[in-house]
């Protein structure tokens, strides 16, 4: 649901839950602990809530 949202609002991301191809074959497997820039917890904000203040950590879809 909430990456349905993020993707109807021009969110996209490069991975959800799961680390980028490149940091399995870096570190030799694919670690339970994410590597990532930002977490986004879709249980910690109310989607009517969303603003500019919170998108501005994107700068919008890319692939």
């Amino acid at each position: 649901m909430a990456v349905n949202w993020c993707e109807q609002h021009g969110l996209c991301f490069d991975a959800i839950n799961d680390n980028l191809q490149e940091y399995i074959e870096l570190y030799g497997g694919n670690s339970r602990k994410i590597c990532c820039d930002y977490y986004i917890d879709d249980k910690s904000i109310h989607p009517n809530a969303v603003n500019e203040e919170v998108l501005y950590v994107t700068n919008g879809c890319t692939n």
